[in-house]
């Protein structure tokens, strides 16, 4: 005949991984010490010591394989062969919807099934009690948004409520704004007393660009000079002003009646950081003041033109991601010129006349770098260097003579070069 006995684990038993067993259970087992019984879910053989009849030791590893807790049952079968099994009997287990992980994880069920009624996300949600705040839940997590009785993905929300209020603006924008975007207004004087002007105009100006204000904080930046036979681009610039609420609506509408292919708000980085995600969807990027000073120190070293701007201009400007990739160009063309300056500096130490292989001038830079170099030396306006039928190199001349003729030459080309259009206006001027 088989014998069944529930036993209900304690904390105790949990903690000790043994069962202290009841008087009705003496004389289960036929003798004290070692005891084989077996697991019934698992039929894993378990090897366990019976202490005094009353103790039966090392179910630990058991306890947490089956990941049992207290309150939940073993139910001891003994067979009429004489062989014992445990099957682990779990109570029904009731979430814990009060800690806050288990409200980001209702948080999580919704939007991962959203749209849904109350019910319908009650539904997904076994245990969760009736009284339960589900709805204050997806309200404070702020990613939830309650729309014709459903919670909906609030992103969802973002663009058309930006869409919107472009709509609702645009109207208005179009009536009080139109009339001075299409009629630019005169610049003011770029500098003082011969100081650089430190305008944002200004400063753009010196960058390349021909800047024409439309009005106190925009204007447009044109990558090519006026009368050019290129096109370039155009850029709409607009300077976000302390206490004031940008007018996405107007400069969408400037932007295209100027027919600007990009939209740039400047401005200091802490009033930028809150219109990233408006910008983006405005396909506007943003550029930081202090971004800009940086911007300016780069060029006094290295020749920057509208052309190298671009690409930020097309996406995300100098704030954050956008200056770090333009310092990673920034740093190749610097690289690009160190390579030049060392294999200049290698070729240095040799007199005029002399022969020297690939190896000598690519000492401390790579050797197709150091071979693209003295390609380049090779042909106008250099011509220092002469490749030999046997794969060495010639030295026409030294190098400080090679400079210092360079050097001459580039003062006397400057002499009999035509000046830039805009210098020229600003002489008539």
């Amino acid at each position: 005949m088989i014998q069944e006995h529930r036993y209900s684990l304690t904390r105790v038993c949990l903690r000790r991984g043994e069962l202290t067993l009841p008087r009705s259970l003496t004389g289960l087992f036929d003798s004290d010490g070692p005891v084989t019984v077996s697991d019934s879910l698992t039929g894993t053989e378990l090897q366990l010591d019976l202490q005094g009849q009353r103790v039966l030791s090392g179910l630990g590893a058991f306890f947490e394989e089956h990941e049992l807790d207290v309150n939940d049952a073993l139910l001891i079968r003994r067979a009429e062969d004489g062989t014992i099994s445990i099957t682990p009997q779990k109570r029904e287990r009731r979430p814990d919807y009060s800690s806050e992980r288990a409200r980001s994880q209702i948080v999580a069920v919704v939007l991962e099934n959203a749209p849904l009624t109350e019910a319908e996300a009650r539904a997904l949600l076994p245990g969760l009690p009736a009284g339960f705040d589900l709805a204050g839940v997806l309200q404070s997590s702020g990613r939830l948004r309650l729309h014709a009785g459903r919670w909906h993905d609030g992103s969802d929300f973002q663009e058309e409520q930006f869409e919107r209020e472009v709509d609702e603006a645009l109207e208005h924008a179009v009536r009080s704004h139109t009339e001075a975007a299409a009629e630019p207004v005169p610049a003011e004087p770029a500098a003082v007393q011969g100081r650089p002007d430190s305008s944002l105009p200004g400063r753009l100006a010196r960058l390349g660009f021909q800047v024409v204000a439309l009005n106190g904080t925009a204007w447009l930046l044109e990558s090519a000079v006026s009368g050019s036979t290129t096109q370039g681009f155009r850029v709409l610039a607009s300077e976000v002003t302390p206490g004031s609420r940008l007018d996405w609506a107007a400069l969408l509408e400037q932007r295209r009646q100027q027919s600007a292919d990009y939209l740039a708000v400047f401005g200091p980085e802490r009033d930028l950081q809150p219109l990233s995600a408006p910008a983006e969807l405005a396909h506007a990027s943003l550029w930081p003041l202090e971004a800009l000073n940086q911007l300016e120190e780069i060029a006094h070293d290295l020749p920057l033109s509208p052309a190298d701007l671009e690409d930020n201009f097309r996406q995300d400007g100098l704030l954050a991601r956008g200056f770090e990739r333009f310092e990673q160009a920034v740093n190749r063309r610097i690289s690009e010129r160190g390579a030049f300056s060392a294999v200049l500096s290698n070729l240095a130490g040799f007199p005029a006349a002399a022969s020297f292989r690939l190896e000598d001038a690519a000492r401390n830079v790579d050797r197709e770098t150091a071979k693209a170099v003295l390609d380049q030396l090779s042909r106008s306006p250099f011509q220092l260097v002469m490749r030999r039928g046997s794969g060495d190199y010639y030295l026409r001349t030294d190098v400080h003579s090679a400079l210092r003729q360079l050097a001459e030459y580039a003062r006397s080309l400057q002499a009999h070069m035509p000046q830039p259009r805009r210098e020229l206006a600003a002489q008539r001027g």
